[in-house]
C-alpha cells in the first residue's frame, strides 16, 4: 500500500513536474482552508484579501473565489508555507490596497468605479506579470499580484466548489476533443 506522499511523488515524476515545496505541503496536507480564518491576517487585511480574490474569480453563472473559501486557503498557505519576510510584504500591500480603497471612498473593490478599478488591477497584473510597468500599486517584492494570482487560481480549483462545478470531470474512457462553445467549460 503506497502512502499519499510517495504517491504525489511518483505522480510528479511520471508527469515530468517539479512541484515547489509550498505546493507539495498543500497537497500532502490535503489542501483544507481551515473553517475559520487562521488569526494571520486581521479582519480588514481579510476583508480586503477576500475582494481582490473575488476581482480575480468573481462569481458568475459558477460560485466565485469567496464561495470556494480561497481567502481561508490563502491565509493558510501564507500562515504555514510562506516565508515570513514575504507574509509582512503581502499584509504590507494589502494595508496600502485598502488606504487606496479607502481614498477612491469605498469599503472594498466592488464600490470603487468600473474604469478606476478595472485600471487598478491592470496596474497590479502588469507590475507582476507584465513589463513591470505600472501605475499606483503596492510596493514590495514579491509584487502583490504574483502572490495572490497563483494563490487564489490554485485555491479555488483545488476545491471542491471549483473543480466539481466550475471543471467537468471526464469520464474514464472517454478523451476526445470538444469545441468550447459545444461544453462551455474546460476539462478537469
Amino acid at each position: 500500500m503506497m502512502d499519499r506522499r510517495e504517491f504525489v511523488k511518483q505522480l510528479s515524476t511520471g508527469m515530468g513536474a517539479a512541484l515547489t515545496p509550498g505546493v507539495m505541503a498543500a497537497i500532502l496536507s490535503g489542501c483544507q482552508p481551515e473553517a475559520e480564518p487562521v488569526g494571520l491576517l486581521t479582519a480588514r487585511e481579510s476583508e480586503v484579501l477576500g475582494s481582490l480574490a473575488d476581482a480575480i474569480i468573481p462569481r458568475t453563472d459558477t460560485p466565485g473565489a469567496i464561495d470556494a473559501g480561497v481567502p481561508q486557503y490563502i491565509e493558510m498557505m501564507l500562515e504555514h508555507f510562506t516565508p515570513a519576510e514575504h507574509v509582512e510584504t503581502f499584509r504590507a500591500q494589502l494595508d496600502w490596497v485598502s488606504s487606496w480603497i479607502a481614498g477612491q471612498n469605498g469599503r472594498r473593490l466592488e464600490d470603487v468605479s468600473a474604469d478606476k478599478l478595472t485600471g487598478f488591477l491592470t496596474d497590479l497584473d502588469n507590475q507582476a506579470f507584465g513589463d513591470g510597468a505600472a501605475g499606483d500599486v503596492p510596493p514590495g517584492e514579491p509584487p502583490l499580484f504574483a502572490v495572490l494570482k497563483p494563490l487564489t487560481v490554485a485555491g479555488f480549483y483545488t476545491s471542491q466548489v471549483g473543480a466539481q462545478q466550475e471543471l467537468h470531470q471526464t469520464p474514464f474512457g472517454e478523451y476526445r476533443e470538444l469545441p468550447f462553445d459545444e461544453v462551455g467549460k474546460t476539462w478537469a
